[in-house]
């Protein structure tokens, strides 16, 4: 049986980001604050700011810059046999429990230039939950995911060479080997 409640984190957003975000909101609370204090935020006589095109320009700017900062955690609790993806900005988490399907197996698999984890279910339907950039770390957190849920891992690194990991050989030496 599965460990009771599992929680996968994105992690936490980078330095830089959270930065940027939060420069851009500062400038936005300023343009509100050069407005209502009736300061001139164009210098021209043949552009008047309105209320509405600064609402509309926030907007424009706020939108995407937020969409930087939000994270993507897991939630499955096997007891209630329920799952939630969640979406997090700061400490503001959205997200909804939802009936869990049965899960097959945990796939690791090749991008241009990364790998993923993927938690496969009902037919050809999967949850991405990692993107690592190294192989090794990708199968070492598949097999980690793997050992808790109590299913297969897929090695589908190679194209049309798909083969199931040996669990427990992995465990045991830490080297790949493969399911004959």
């Amino acid at each position: 049986m599965a460990e009771k409640e599992i929680i996968i984190r994105q992690g936490q957003v980078s330095l830089w980001k959270r930065i940027y975000v939060a420069t851009i909101l500062t400038f936005i609370v300023y343009l509100f604050y050069l407005y209502f204090t009736n300061e001139p935020i164009a210098y021209t006589n043949y552009y008047i700011v309105s209320f509405g095109h600064l609402i509309e320009i926030s907007i424009y700017i706020i939108v995407p810059t937020v969409a930087l900062i939000i994270s993507t955690n897991y939630h499955f609790n096997f007891e209630k046999k329920q799952y939630k993806i969640e979406k997090t900005f700061g400490r503001i988490q959205f997200g909804k429990w939802k009936v869990l399907p049965e899960l097959e197996y945990i796939s690791v698999f090749k991008k241009k230039d990364y790998f993923q984890v993927n938690l496969w279910y009902y037919k050809n339907n999967h949850f991405n939950v990692y993107n690592l950039l190294e192989y090794d770390d990708a199968i070492e957190v598949g097999v980690e995911i793997a050992e808790k849920l109590k299913i297969d891992v897929l090695d589908a690194t190679s194209h049309h060479d798909y083969q199931w990991l040996d669990k427990n050989a992995y465990k045991k030496s830490g080297v790949i080997q493969y399911l004959k």
